[in-house]
């Protein structure tokens, strides 16, 4: 249920703190959250992905650790506070390769926790070496943007010909429908 329902948050995506990282947030079944630091060049930082209380933590420095969320977590995901940091719960990073091993379509910030958290369990997955998809810096975050809604542009303008194209047709039905009926009635007329 986690892994199905894991889709991307656009909310302050953008935006980078002061200490010159942004959030990139994931939120998935069971209130389950990914959250990805990603500095302004685009390398990510740090990602917290927690479920059920649980907390797997990846950071440059330590690499892959977990631990519990803190208490004082409320309301949107921002940085977690993470209690008793552990890097020996072994069963719990199965548990978590398990559950992104599952996300269908993984997109870059997705692909790169799986990759960390498999490596720690000692798995390799094939099918998350291809090309990762999504954006990475700022500049391809604008460019799919802008490509999602031109697409949206496009398939509008489509749909509106197929419309138009289908609204031409039932006009002629009408006129040639119109037509028959006007000539019946000439034609009983006159008889």
């Amino acid at each position: 249920m986690v892994a199905s329902r894991l889709r991307r948050v656009y909310v302050g995506d953008t935006e980078f703190r002061e200490d010159g990282l942004r959030r990139v947030w994931h939120r998935g079944g069971a209130a389950a959250d990914i959250i990805s630091w990603v500095d302004e060049g685009g390398v990510i930082m740090r990602q917290e992905f927690t479920f059920g209380g649980l907390v797997v933590l990846w950071t440059r420095d330590q690499g892959v650790t977990s631990g519990l969320e803190g208490s004082d977590n409320a309301g949107m995901p921002t940085a977690k506070l993470v209690d008793a940091i552990d890097d020996s719960d072994q069963q719990l990073f199965v548990i978590s390769s398990q559950i992104l091993g599952r996300i269908e379509n993984p997109d870059f910030y997705l692909r790169h926790l799986a990759m960390r958290v498999f490596e720690r369990v000692g798995k390799s997955p094939e099918a998350l070496r291809e090309h990762p998809t999504g954006e990475v810096t700022m500049p391809h975050i604008l460019m799919e943007r802008a490509s999602l809604n031109s697409g949206r542009f496009h398939q509008a303008e489509e749909e509106e010909d197929l419309e138009s194209g289908h609204i031409g047709l039932w006009i002629a039905v009408a006129g040639l429908a119109m037509s028959l009926f006007i000539g019946a009635i000439w034609y009983v007329a006159s008889h």
